[in-house]
């Protein structure tokens, strides 16, 4: 969970949870434009333990029309603040230091495509 604190690591696609935990912790943030899976997994992790299975189950990718590939720093914005509702103050200056680095990762990135 203190990783999840620091970075948004988990793929949306490849995540599987039960029935029962929706009605335990409720459903998405829909109020949120980016980040609402991550908000739902720090939530997850506030009452649950995560598992990782070691298999691949899905991949991302960035393309010129993606969210994430030309809003990437608005993501970037409200994924520090949903981190500001659940992390403790040395999280959160962990998650504003990656935050740095990885923004940088995307502008590099966009200028290839």
């Amino acid at each position: 969970y203190g990783v999840l604190q620091i970075m948004n690591f988990i793929s949306q696609p490849a995540t599987f949870w039960r029935r029962s935990l929706v009605e335990q912790i409720g459903s998405l943030n829909e109020d949120l434009q980016y980040t609402m899976d991550y908000e739902y997994w720090l939530r997850i992790g506030r009452c649950h333990r995560l598992h990782v299975l070691p298999q691949r189950l899905a991949g991302f990718r960035m393309h010129a029309l993606s969210k994430s590939g030309t809003r990437f720093e608005e993501q970037f914005i409200e994924e520090l603040a949903v981190c500001q509702r659940y992390a403790s103050p040395v999280f959160v200056q962990l998650h504003r230091l990656h935050n740095v680095l990885i923004v940088g990762v995307y502008k590099q990135q966009n200028q290839r495509i």
